[in-house]
């Protein structure tokens, strides 16, 4: 009874070692995953404000025409937004980060001289910590805005 007792023990040394092991990496990946999730969402939320503010601003700007002076207003804006939040945003900052455009879509009946203005906000993402797929990660942070320009 003993001997067979004995040789049960034998077969199982490394497998503790295995286990915990595999356990561990499916844990770092699902960590990595969460922490990237996270970070996506975070910058889809600082995206969403920060467009919506700037937006805001430059369609009540005075004296700009042309959609390349309201395209640089509303990257002045976006930059301006980022200094009053404490440098939370510093990656709104850096200028080949971010792709804005804006366009107008003309005047509509019932609107008077006043246009409607699409500004688009684009960036660019870099995964940290986990690979996302590309294509579900381009969509998420297209931000897209449509205003009526009062001025």
């Amino acid at each position: 009874m003993k001997k067979t007792a004995g040789r049960l023990g034998q077969g199982q040394r490394g497998a503790v070692m295995i286990e915990f092991v595999m356990t561990s990496l499916v844990f770092l990946l699902m960590l990595f995953l969460l922490m990237e999730v996270a970070r996506l969402s975070y910058i889809s939320a600082v995206l969403n404000l920060s467009i919506t503010e700037a937006a805001k601003s430059a369609k009540n700007s005075q004296n700009i025409n042309g959609e390349a002076a309201y395209n640089a207003v509303f990257k002045h804006n976006l930059a301006a937004a980022q200094q009053s939040q404490n440098r939370l945003w510093n990656f709104l900052a850096e200028e080949h980060t971010l792709r804005t455009t804006v366009t107008f879509i003309g005047t509509r009946v019932g609107l008077a001289d006043n246009q409607l203005a699409r500004y688009k906000l684009e960036y660019p993402y870099e995964p940290k910590f986990f690979p996302l797929p590309a294509n579900w990660v381009a969509k998420l942070l297209k931000k897209e805005v449509i205003f009526v320009q009062e001025h």
